[in-house]
């Protein structure tokens, strides 16, 4: 996309956003594009977004990431354009846009739902706390605050929102009542997790160029995707060249 085109899909989307709702957005979701620009983040940074969170980058960027705690980082593009305060908060997130594994409670999946009926053959609760718990605190040890950010979900994977929160409420309440967990699990949005992050007051790595190419594996580049469609990307770069012309015309 040329940056005038993104320009004009987010002044359009952020007017709708004021009028419509009153709402200025300061935080953006991308979590599913292959690959991230530095101009982006600078262009974004310009509109008044302070927050980027996103789950794809490199198999290989990201497992050094994890090793050296810089799954979060201050993302200032070297492209300042004359403003040094070009710059945002990023986030990568740990697995992926998904639940950690054996944690998905939807018609889709196929793990274990949470039975916390002491009665029931097959009560469950207490283990699967324990699991949980577990993988939470191997996520900590790659990520420099002691609060933590995970979605769950995924593709296609809320088809019954009810299964998911009925699920999600037995576990939360079980761990959350017993202290020698030493953990708390609550419902958030990236808003309050930033709000609670700064408190923290820790140090992020700074990174200033692009999370491109993408891989999610070995010889698995996605470079490609971005040549597809073409036809339909010729039109759009066509008309995009002509309303860019008329504009300046009557401008």
């Amino acid at each position: 996309m040329y940056y005038e085109d993104f320009i004009d899909n987010m002044a359009v989307g952020l007017r709708w956003l004021k009028e419509t709702l009153n709402y200025v957005p300061t935080i953006a979701w991308h979590i599913d594009p292959f690959g991230h620009h530095s101009s982006a983040a600078s262009l974004f940074s310009q509109m008044g977004f302070n927050a980027f969170f996103f789950s794809r980058i490199d198999y290989q960027d990201k497992n050094a990431r994890l090793e050296s705690k810089s799954m979060e980082m201050i993302w200032r593009p070297f492209q300042y354009s004359g403003d040094k305060n070009t710059f945002m908060f990023s986030h990568v997130n740990y697995y992926n846009y998904a639940s950690p594994p054996g944690f998905c409670f939807d018609v889709n999946c196929r793990d274990e739902p949470i039975k916390d009926d002491p009665t029931l053959e097959d009560y469950n609760v207490d283990t699967k706390s324990s699991e949980f718990v577990e993988y939470f605190k191997s996520m900590a040890n790659h990520y420099r605050t002691t609060n933590l950010m995970h979605t769950m979900g995924e593709d296609f994977h809320y088809s019954n929102s009810r299964m998911w929160f009925k699920n999600m409420d037995k576990l939360l309440s079980y761990i959350n009542s017993r202290p020698d967990f030493g953990v708390k699990f609550v419902y958030s949005t990236p808003k309050v997790y930033i709000d609670a992050i700064q408190k923290e007051k820790a140090s992020y790595p700074v990174k200033t160029d692009d999370f491109f190419p993408y891989a999610d594996n070995a010889h698995a580049f996605w470079t490609g995707y971005f040549t597809s469609r073409v036809s339909l990307k010729g039109f759009v770069k066509d008309f995009s060249r002509f309303t860019q012309a008329v504009r300046k015309h009557i401008s």
